[in-house]
């Protein structure tokens, strides 16, 4: 007696796409991911200057394939000519007074409220089918 076991095709047909996407796919969330938190961080950012608000950005780096990767949510450094560099001061100085909802920890504050949605974010693989290529 012979069997046949029906959408094995199919079924490595998505293994196959998950491997030639999930790098492109991983790097998209994570920034969609960072996104979220710089959003949030956006919000209570001090904005004496506004110039520290303008400063934020995500970036993301490294290789799934060969590498780790990391998704990161600046503030501060090289702005057009103009460096930055007080970033720190702002954000760790706890006994600065920053009109609500400013705040020292901008940052910190921002990752904490919004560790739900990116781990959401970042859970894609359970629970997407990778795009068609």
């Amino acid at each position: 007696m012979k069997g046949e076991i029906q959408g094995v095709a199919r079924l490595l047909q998505v293994f196959e796409n998950r491997k030639k996407q999930a790098p492109l796919e991983l790097r998209e969330k994570l920034h969609d991911a960072g996104d979220v938190i710089l959003k949030k961080a956006l919000y209570y950012v001090p904005k004496d200057t506004l110039a520290l608000a303008k400063s934020g950005r995500v970036s993301v780096a490294g290789d799934a394939v060969t590498d780790k990767m990391e998704v990161r949510v600046e503030f501060g450094g090289d702005m057009d000519g103009e460096v930055l560099d007080y970033v720190v001061y702002v954000h760790e100085d706890m006994e600065a007074y920053h009109a609500p909802p400013t705040c020292a920890k901008f940052l910190t504050r921002a990752y904490r409220e919004t560790k739900a949605e990116v781990a959401a974010i970042i859970r894609w693989w359970k629970d997407e089918e990778p795009r068609a290529l």
